[in-house]
This record gives C-alpha cells, sequence and structure tokens, in this order.
C-alpha cells in the first residue's frame, strides 16, 4: 500500500519509522581468506512524516558500510565491508505499514559487528501538498555516514538473523516555524536519528 492511499489521519498519528531491515542468512563457504561468509540482506522501509501536509520526505543514500567488532577473533578490526555503494533514492513516506524497498546485499565473513554506517547524498528535500519543496542541507553524514550502534551482532555461518532500526522521522525532520502560526512552516532541519529496534536470532 503507498502512502498516498491512506487517509492523511494516519499519517499524523504515527511517529517513529522503522528504517532497514537486515536479513542476515549464514552460509557455509570460503571467501578468500578461507573463513566462512554469511550473507547480508537490507531493507528499507520507513513511518510516515507526522504532518499532514507532507507529501514527500526524500532522501539519497550512496553507500551502506558495516564495520567489524574490534575484539572479533573472525574479522579483522580495520576492515570495512561495503554493501552497496549503488545511490539510491527514497521517498520515505511512501515505505512504511511493512512497505519494504531494497537497499543492499553482499556476503560478509562470519563474526561480529558493531556499526553500520549510511553514507548519504547530498539529495534530501520535504514537498509539501501544495508544491512547495524545501531543499535540506544534509550534516556530516556525507562525509562520515549515519552511524548506527549494533552493540555486537553476530553473523554465523547456517544461521539467520534479522535486524530491525527505527529511522525517528519527527526527530530527523525538525520543522522552523510553527505549523499553526500565520507564517506557517518555514522549511525543516534535517538531522538524521537511526537506532536499533530489534534483533531476531
Amino acid at each position: 500500500m503507498s502512502a498516498s492511499s491512506l487517509p492523511k489521519s494516519a499519517v499524523s498519528a504515527l511517529a517513529l519509522a522503522s528504517l532497514l531491515l537486515f536479513t542476515v542468512v549464514g552460509c557455509d563457504g570460503a571467501g578468500e581468506d578461507g573463513g566462512r561468509t554469511g550473507t547480508l540482506q537490507v531493507m528499507l522501509t520507513d513511518a510516515p512524516f507526522p504532518f499532514e501536509s507532507a507529501e514527500a520526505a526524500n532522501v539519497t543514500i550512496e553507500r551502506v558500510v558495516a564495520l567489524p567488532a574490534s575484539d572479533s577473533p573472525d574479522v579483522e578490526e580495520n576492515n570495512r565491508f561495503v554493501l552497496t555503494d549503488e545511490t539510491q533514492s527514497f521517498n520515505l513516506l511512501e515505505l512504511r505499514d511493512g512497505v519494504t524497498a531494497p537497499l543492499a546485499g553482499e556476503e560478509l565473513p562470519a563474526g561480529t559487528y558493531e556499526q553500520i554506517r549510511l553514507i548519504l547524498g547530498e539529495e534530501a528535500s520535504v514537498v509539501m501538498d501544495d508544491g512547495t519543496t524545501y531543499d535540506l542541507q544534509v550534516p556530516s553524514g556525507t562525509q562520515t555516514g549515519v552511524k548506527v550502534l549494533l552493540e555486537g551482532l553476530d553473523i554465523s555461518a547456517g544461521e539467520e538473523t534479522e535486524l530491525t532500526l527505527d529511522f525517528d522521522v519527527s526527530k530527523s525532520f525538525v520543522t522552523k516555524g510553527n505549523p499553526g502560526a500565520p507564517g506557517g512552516v518555514q522549511g525543516f532541519l534535517f538531522k538524521p536519528v537511526v537506532t536499533v529496534e530489534r534483533i531476531d536470532e
């Protein structure tokens, strides 16, 4: 179901967004280092923007990177594994209520991972229902990535793990101005907030 087919009252009722659903499927296999690998599939989903007058909340993701834990015995500490470097744009308001979009998928060495980084592109915007578009300045995520701490995600051969992340839309798109005042909305500040919701093993 697309965001446009839902009543706007449903849009204003929801605040949190589930951003990413990672499905980790462990498999026996030998990489170049002779170690076992697991496959990390990344799906993108979201909940609606908490303002009835918003038609779109657009973000661009240029790269998704997985960082191993410093004490992982099977993965070198300084390695960074690119899950995707394909630039993709998403209207977050279309990805909610179980709707997902594929974001990345890649084999990883079995081991413990402590962080996912989302490298954002420079293009982000909010489009209102009257056609007004607010282009947003993307913070340091374009250089270092939006950091999502995993607190130890174990990828094991032969096992499946699902990791769901929350994208808090109400905190990530901060309104400039007062929607209820005569001047109304003057724009938005973009401050991405992404946290872990749950890990299913």
